[in-house]
């Protein structure tokens, strides 16, 4: 853990009445966080319910946002705000008001305001007696539902809802520099203006977003913490027509923990001229008219997303929830992997593990490091596959039934309940092949099978983008490989039904690993509980997949050109 840290006391759950250590009384924050914390556990009170448990979470934001198109802004601002949470429980630890779906398909999740930012004792108390008392409310009626429903369905609970955990007391507050808006501008300014000088496009635009946070924890049990968890996003898009009328488009989102780690105006202009290159290469590719069905190779940030959308899913909140209406399982259902312990889930190429206090890789900062979960439990390496075998699962706080005893993995954005995923992820593959030799494996395994090119897959889509049937995003760039090397963009393919037998498909994979930073979806199918994560990952050659032709109506085309296409 960084320098910053001050004070690390690791104590059992049960010595929920920790001393405030010095920093923590002179934080303007957290004596009237305290304060109110005490009087919503002694006060809050209805017929013989009371809460059991309370978090509390205050994150101070000083947001950042500046987009440019075509080499001039479009938007350029910064606010300051505070966000409060509230993660209250009633009913006891064996069976709480958590874990269960009601009818109207709402759980628990914390309660969230924006409070003000200024510091002021009687504000912020009132603030939090507001959000409590909402809280309450909010557990007190789903407990009662869930309470109904066991009895109605004669069910014992077989796990409880919250395990002990150590306590610990941590300051990791950084004195890290922000970011200058200027710069910021600046950056975006140059990047964009590349897409101006490719008329085969129709746009393209760059946006540099960051959020400066610092997040304060406390809890009944005598969780005290302060961190600071600040993230800078770069985006550089571009869109444009195949001649037939297919809308096309290419990203890149780069991350950096620190303003001082965003990537040079020199770099970022390089990323938007390889960006536009290979759009302009797709929209001049013939469309995919034929299904493929042959070996598939993953490279590059293809291969973390890979790893990421059937593994990283695929491990993801174990525990199964009760659901009062059942058709509501299959968007509740736990990740595809978490029952098959001890069970092949990977080719026996693979291992992997996950360390959320790996801070870089190959002097890659990795945009997953987190040595404290959401639940203010500190993190620790798992071993989760070993040979392709499944040895253990990312967990929180909330057991599940083949495991139970955080291991430091719950994550969550703050409108979200913490939950069991991975952080950095780390992919290790026995017999690694340089890129060259698997390029041409992919070739001879084509060739086998009477084909006259395999497919490289370089970019898949985000994990949000999932559709349904299928575990594994659409390409968003890949290429025909030819035996004598020559690429030819593949256009409009998308993946045909893939699950997580593709890992165990995974028949060679590279000897050079890289990271890849990005911003993971949540679980259930959440399009807004993205947390920060990383996979370090080799490239990956699949046995065989099924890639078919995107079915779906063109667009129009323009009926005029683009002014860029008068610059030719």
């Amino acid at each position: 853990m960084r320098a910053a840290v001050l004070a690390l006391f690791l104590a059992s759950a049960a010595a929920a009445a920790t001393p405030p250590t010095a920093w923590v009384a002179a934080d303007p924050v957290f004596p009237p966080l305290i304060a109110e914390l005490e009087r919503s556990m002694s006060g809050l009170a209805l017929e013989d319910v009371r809460p059991y448990y309370l978090a509390y979470k205050i994150v101070d934001q000083r947001r950042v946002i500046v987009e440019a198109s075509l080499g001039a802004l479009k938007t350029s601002y910064e606010d300051r705000r505070r966000l409060a949470g509230a993660d209250l429980r009633v009913g006891s630890a064996a069976f709480d008001n958590t874990d269960f779906i009601g009818a109207d398909g709402g759980g628990h999740a914390p309660f969230t305001i924006q409070v003000p930012y200024e510091d002021g004792p009687l504000s912020l108390r009132h603030a939090l007696w507001w959000l409590s008392d909402a809280a309450f409310k909010s557990a007190h009626q789903r407990w009662s539902q869930k309470d109904a429903f066991r009895r109605a369905k004669n069910r014992p609970e077989l796990l409880p809802d919250l395990t002990p955990a150590p306590v610990a007391v941590v300051d990791a507050l950084g004195t890290s520099a922000a970011l200058a808006r200027s710069r910021a501008e600046a950056d975006v300014r140059r990047a964009s203006a590349v897409f101006a000088k490719y008329p085969a496009l129709h746009g393209g635009r760059a946006a540099v977003y960051a959020w400066e946070d610092t997040v304060r924890f406390a809890d009944s049990e005598g969780r005290r913490q302060r961190r600071d968890a600040a993230r800078f996003q770069v985006v550089l898009v571009a869109w444009t027509q195949a001649p037939d009328g297919t809308a096309l488009s290419q990203e890149r989102k780069l991350y950096a923990r620190g303003a001082a780690d965003l990537p040079s105006s020199e770099f970022l202009s390089a990323q938007a001229r390889e960006l536009a290159g290979e759009l302009a290469a797709l929209s001049a590719a013939p469309a995919m008219e034929r299904p493929y069905i042959g070996p598939v190779l993953f490279e590059g940030q293809a291969a973390g997303e890979f790893f990421n959308q059937l593994l990283a899913h695929g491990l993801e909140a174990p525990r199964e929830l009760w659901l009062e209406d059942e058709s509501q399982r299959h968007t509740y259902a736990p990740g595809p992997l978490t029952g098959r312990l001890e069970l092949r889930v990977a080719s026996p190429l693979l291992s992997a593990y996950d360390d959320p206090t790996q801070a870089a890789f190959a002097g890659t900062a990795l945009n997953g490091y987190a040595p404290l979960d959401d639940e203010g439990v500190p993190a620790r390496r798992v071993d989760l596959v070993e040979k392709g075998i499944l040895k253990d699962l990312p967990l929180g706080r909330t057991p599940a039934r083949e495991r139970s005893g955080s291991n430091g993995h719950s994550r969550a954005s703050l409108e979200h309940l913490p939950t069991p995923r991975t952080a950095c992820l780390f992919i290790e593959a026995a017999g690694g092949l340089s890129g060259p030799a698997l390029r041409a494996e992919l070739n001879r395994r084509a060739a086998e099978l009477g084909l006259p090119f395999g497919v490289v897959v370089r970019r898949l889509a985000a994990d949000i983008s999932v559709s349904p049937g299928s575990l594994l995003a659409a390409p968003l760039y890949a290429v025909k490989l030819y035996p004598d090397g020559r690429e030819e963009p593949l256009r409009g393919a998308v993946f045909d039904e893939v699950g997580t037998r593709a890992l165990r498909d995974v028949v060679a994979a590279g000897s050079e690993r890289r990271a890849y930073n990005f911003e993971q979806g949540g679980p259930y199918g959440s399009d807004d509980d993205n947390v920060p994560a990383s996979v370090v990952h080799p490239d990956a050659l699949v046995s065989e997949l099924v890639l078919v032709p995107l079915e779906r109506e063109p667009d129009r085309l323009p009926y005029l050109p683009s002014p860029l296409a008068a610059r030719k």
